[in-house]
């Protein structure tokens, strides 16, 4: 035999004595693993995995660290993924989270361990698959609904300060039930707007909140209440409601003499007049309204002259603003007006069962606005006495929604 062939690890080659010795790999120990894994990642629509066919892949970050270091891998426009292993070793498998989604399953990462010869000893090189929610906003819109049609329009407008909750329909029977969970509460803002964001997968309910209203509303009409959340779709609702106990208001007679009775402070009483509408300087009063003591504000509401249309103006607005500051009357009352005074005003009206009615929180504005800007005597006249009126609650409108 010339030759012999005896078997070593590769890259071994000797020449003996003339005998050619040829190195062959036998593919044991000590090599390097040539082997890819892969996956896909998912926005699942429903948030829910039993479902089928609401799946789609999309681009995200994945992570792989194999113990020492992390490699970021980007997947495709389809969502799919996929990394190339080339040496020894146990690698873990997560995706790079994300502010605003929320990850579906029980499985969040994935172990995968490879030996020097490239066979899978734990784990899968295929169908590490990842699957995220799109978590999405709900915005609720509550507004005084004067004729009950469920559109905002004329005298309707935003109610500030209600409670709204949303829960988590546990039971999906599509309305607010005791086994609900609240998973968000808040106030509507000045224009009775409340956005609860960052809401996962599930059913949710939206419910309005009168607790804390020291007056009594009803709701006359809404929107959708009940959501079966979709991935990334933001959601609104609303709900009109009309004021059905407004509570009460006390003439400008009666703040002469006993405001003292319903603020311990002139402090209180000028926060009192803020706090109801007042946000210019009444006409003839002190800067800002900032009256030295309870003497001088009687003093000056009663020195009205008929003679002077804008003192006249500025007393029934201290009373109207007086009346809501001190939480007797609520700002969102309704009143009537007559059709020459709806002719004269700028606030928007609803001409509802053969009526204006506005709420009474604009005229406080407008008049306020008059004030400072001006106007003609029928004007401030008008303004004037749908005030006065207001005082006296010979102008409040019952709804019969009520």
């Amino acid at each position: 035999m010339d030759n012999i062939v005896q078997e070593f690890h590769e890259g071994a080659l000797n020449i003996l004595n003339g005998v050619s010795l040829t190195c062959e790999d036998d593919g044991g120990g000590g090599g390097n693993p040539d082997v890819t894994i892969s996956g896909t990642k998912y926005e699942d629509q429903d948030g829910n995995l039993a479902t089928t066919g609401d799946q789609s892949g999309i681009s995200w970050t994945i992570i792989v660290n194999d113990g020492a270091t992390s490699q970021l891998v980007s997947t495709d426009a389809n969502g799919a993924w996929s990394f190339h292993i080339t040496q020894a070793g146990t690698y873990t498998v997560t995706e790079q989270t994300q502010s605003g989604w929320t990850q579906l399953g029980s499985t969040t990462s994935y172990t995968i361990t490879v030996d020097a010869d490239g066979n899978v000893t734990s784990g899968s090189t295929t169908g590490n698959n990842f699957y995220n929610f799109d978590n999405y906003d709900i915005t609720v819109h509550k507004f005084v609904d004067i004729n009950g049609d469920g559109v905002e329009s004329g005298g309707d407008g935003g109610v500030a300060g209600i409670t709204i909750n949303v829960w988590a329909d546990n039971d999906n029977n599509g309305v607010y039930s005791a086994g609900d969970t609240l998973i968000g509460t808040g106030e509507t803002d000045g224009s009775g707007n409340f956005t609860l964001t960052d809401i996962g997968p599930g059913n949710v309910v939206v419910t309005e909140d009168f607790s804390a209203s020291a007056f009594e509303w009803k709701l006359v009409s809404s929107s959708n209440t009940a959501f079966q959340g979709s991935s990334g779709d933001n959601q609104s609702t609303s709900f009109g409601n009309i004021l059905c106990n407004a509570g009460l208001a006390k003439t400008i007679g009666y703040w002469a003499n006993n405001s003292n009775k319903q603020f311990s402070t002139i402090a209180e009483l000028t926060t009192g007049l803020a706090e109801g509408g007042v946000a210019t300087q009444l006409f003839a009063a002190a800067t800002n309204n900032a009256f030295s003591s309870f003497t001088a504000f009687r003093s000056w509401i009663l020195g009205v002259s008929a003679k002077n249309m804008n003192y006249m103006l500025s007393a029934q607005l201290a009373g109207a603003a007086l009346n809501i500051g001190s939480g007797l009357a609520s700002e969102y009352t309704l009143v009537t007006i007559t059709a020459t005074q709806d002719a004269l005003i700028n606030s928007a009206t609803t001409f509802v069962n053969g009526q204006y009615v506005v709420q009474i929180n604009d005229i406080i504005a407008e008049a306020n606005a008059a004030l400072a800007s001006g106007g003609t005597k029928e004007y401030l006249g008008a303004l004037k006495t749908i005030l006065d009126n207001f005082n006296n609650m010979t102008n409040w409108y019952v709804s019969p929604l009520c």
